[in-house]
């Protein structure tokens, strides 16, 4: 899924954040990738009742 940021300078000070959630309908490892306009990326990983496999 993709999320994309209010372009707008006039909405919240041209500042977007994601104010919601995320429903997961079973056990597992969920990861994700945030990718800014620079380039940079920050990636992570979170345990929904089940263990994350350490990372190689």
């Amino acid at each position: 899924m993709r999320f994309k940021a209010c372009r707008s300078r006039h909405f919240n000070h041209g500042v977007s954040q994601f104010d919601g959630g995320f429903v997961v309908s079973h056990k597992q490892c969920v990861r994700f990738l945030v990718t800014t306009p620079n380039g940079r990326s920050y990636h992570g990983q979170f345990p929904v009742a089940a263990r994350c496999p350490p990372r190689t």
